[in-house]
């Protein structure tokens, strides 16, 4: 097992979110306008929020063996939402160097279980951007690299 550790900073834009759900109770501290921040699946470290209402940025810390295969470990702000949305946020990953695995996504996903269904466009550390996806709970991760 390898571990990530990673820092980004997201400014806020009209309706940024780094992550939202459509199922999660509400059991985490609130930051900004999300409803909560929590460790996904098995992590190291323990990962973190901020939020700079001066900058309207959030600063979010986590790490985790990544978000693949059939069980993730990251660190998720979340925002419970229902109907459509949007997704939209300027993404900047603040360390230098670590795993090119390392990655800032926007995610819907649909519980806090380490093997959730989800979907996310995820901007990785070594620059790569793709698209990757759960199917169902259990399942195995799919990814639609750039090109």
């Amino acid at each position: 097992m390898y571990d990530l550790l990673s820092t980004c900073r997201l400014p806020l834009l009209s309706y940024c979110f780094l992550s939202l759900t459509s199922l999660f109770a509400q059991t985490a501290s609130a930051v900004g306008i999300f409803d909560g921040y929590e460790d996904v699946g098995a992590v190291l470290h323990p990962g973190s929020a901020t939020f700079d209402s001066s900058t309207r940025a959030y600063t979010v810390t986590g790490s985790g063996e990544n978000m693949w295969g059939t069980r993730d470990a990251f660190h998720f702000v979340w925002k419970k939402v229902s109907g459509d949305m949007t997704l939209t946020a300027d993404i900047q990953i603040l360390s230098e160097g670590g795993d090119p695995h390392r990655k800032a996504a926007l995610m819907i996903r649909q519980s806090l279980d380490a093997d959730s269904a989800y979907a996310d466009a995820a901007l990785h550390g070594d620059g790569l951007t793709s698209l990757q996806f759960r199917d169902e709970k259990g399942g195995a991760t799919h990814e639609v690299q750039s090109s």
